[in-house]
């Protein structure tokens, strides 16, 4: 089976914002690794990593060098991508920016002009959590106040992917506050998620998509294919079960409860209603009981608008009623 190639291109000359004009460095990478991505499905996604290590014996990758084919431009924040190539076929893997270009020279007698360069980059959240935002925002939809925010750090509208919105927020002034980690509270309210894909386009799902699961099966695994089974382990843990606002575990105790009172209430209507009552004493046995009875209907009350809060909660989408959200009312 034919291997992919990797390919790593850096655009030196371009600003951060700019359509990048990339230069082909694959010949000078001699390692390369990536993360991005999340440890569970529930977690918000971290920034993405790359590290690349570089041969600069000719000093190219040499901030300082003016002799660097590349200078005066081997700075932070120039944009950087891994691509792989397979059967003409180009795939995405690692698209972001350069935060450090950290120059080595090993020095021993036997590599005294050996050099190399290691490059640490993030992808797209880690530059929205160095952009600060000092601006007022209406209250809106989620999808707008995303789309607001990034217009306000200038990030291009050609690498932005956002999904609809289910969810309105509040009005804020903000003042130097991260860009990313108000998105993430947005995002949060919605119940949803924000991360930069491997191409490196702001991406945001709404509450729904951990509903809809794909359609498109992207891998087959069998015995005589080319994806072949691996060791598979799986666990649930009770503190990944969540739901939007609690822990399900807790809701679903606070339903039993709920029940327990409503059938107590009920039984103590059943009761009421097999006895007579005549007020002709304010001081009686019978004003006592309906005084009784109207603490307890009103106890029943409560105790059903607490149950329909718990059953929304449980499934929120057999239910459309006014909700509190994000600092604000829909």
């Amino acid at each position: 089976m034919a291997v992919p190639s990797i390919e790593v291109s850096i655009a030196f000359a371009t600003d951060p914002a700019a359509t990048p004009t990339w230069t082909d460095v694959t010949s000078y990478v001699q390692s390369v690794t990536w993360r991005r991505g999340r440890a569970h499905e529930l977690d918000q996604y971290a920034t993405g990593q790359l590290g690349l290590l570089l041969d600069n014996r000719d000093r190219r990758f040499e901030p300082e060098y003016a002799g660097s084919p590349y200078a005066p431009n081997v700075v932070p924040m120039r944009r950087v991508r891994v691509q792989a190539v397979h059967s003409a076929v180009t795939y995405p893997l690692f698209a972001g920016s350069i935060n450090n270009w950290a120059v080595d020279y090993p020095g021993d007698a036997d590599h005294w002009l050996d050099s190399d360069v290691s490059v640490s980059g993030m992808d797209g959240l880690g530059v929205l959590a160095l952009a600060r935002l000092t601006a007022d925002f209406a209250q809106h939809s989620s999808l707008t106040r995303i789309g607001a925010v990034l217009d306000a750090v200038g990030w291009p509208a050609a690498d932005r992917s956002l999904g609809a919105a289910q969810q309105s927020v509040a009005a804020v002034s903000l003042t130097e506050a991260s860009a990313l980690s108000h998105l993430q509270a947005v995002v949060e309210a919605e119940n949803g998620a924000i991360f930069a894909d491997r191409a490196g386009v702001i991406t945001t799902f709404n509450r729904h998509n951990r509903l809809r699961p794909s359609p498109t099966y992207v891998a087959t695994y069998s015995d005589a294919g080319t994806l072949h089974y691996k060791k598979y382990k799986r666990g649930t843990a009770a503190d990944r079960i969540v739901n939007d606002d609690d822990r399900i575990l807790d809701v679903i105790s606070i339903f039993f409860e709920l029940r327990d009172e409503i059938d107590k209430c009920n039984r103590s209507l059943l009761t009421f209603a097999q006895i007579p009552i005549v007020l002709t004493n304010p001081v009686s046995d019978d004003l006592i009981a309906f005084l009784l009875l109207i603490e307890v209907q009103a106890k029943l009350r409560a105790a059903n608008e607490a149950m329909q809060d718990v059953i929304e909660l449980l499934c929120p989408d057999r239910f459309i009623r006014e909700r509190r959200f994000y600092g604000s009312d829909l």
